[in-house]
C-alpha cells in the first residue's frame, strides 16, 4: 500500500478557507436574524450576548488551564520515565564495571602462598603466517 505524501501548505490553506467560509455563514445568519427581529428582540439578543461573554471567557480559561495541566503532567511523566531508564542504565553499568574490576583484581592477586605462577603467553604477532605449523 502506497502512502500519499501530504502537502502541508495545501492542507493549511484548505483549513483556512473552510474556517473563513463557516465564519462567513455564521455572520450572514446573525445579520439576517438581527434584520428580522423587533426592537425588543434585539434588546434581548444584546442582553444574552452580554451575559454569555463572561461565561464563555470563564469556560475558555478553565478549558485552557486544564489542558495546560494535562500537558505538563504528560511531560513530567515522560521525563520521569526517561530519567528512570537512565538511572537504571547507570546503575547497571556501575554494577557491571565494579564486578568486572573485582574479578580482575581477584585474578591478578598473588596466591595465598606468596608464589606467583608465570604462564607463557603467545602474542598473535609472533605466530607464523601461512600454513606453517607452530610446535610448542
Amino acid at each position: 500500500m502506497k502512502v500519499k505524501k501530504v502537502n502541508w501548505m495545501m492542507r493549511i490553506s484548505q483549513v483556512l478557507v473552510a474556517t473563513a467560509l463557516l465564519f462567513g455563514i455564521l455572520l450572514a445568519t446573525l445579520y439576517w436574524l438581527t434584520g428580522k427581529l423587533s426592537w425588543s428582540g434585539l434588546r434581548w439578543w444584546a442582553w444574552s450576548a452580554t451575559v454569555a461573554l463572561p461565561l464563555a471567557s470563564g469556560l475558555a480559561w478553565y478549558y485552557g488551564r486544564s489542558t495546560a495541566q494535562a500537558q505538563m503532567t504528560g511531560i513530567q511523566w515522560g521525563v520521569n520515565q526517561v530519567m528512570g531508564a537512565a538511572h537504571k542504565t547507570a546503575d547497571l553499568r556501575a554494577t557491571g564495571v565494579g564486578a568486572v574490576r573485582r574479578e580482575v583484581r581477584a585474578a591478578a592477586a598473588p596466591p595465598a602462598g606468596g608464589v606467583t605462577i608465570v604462564q607463557p603467553v603467545i602474542s598473535p604477532k609472533a605466530l607464523p603466517t601461512g600454513n606453517d605449523v607452530l610446535e610448542l
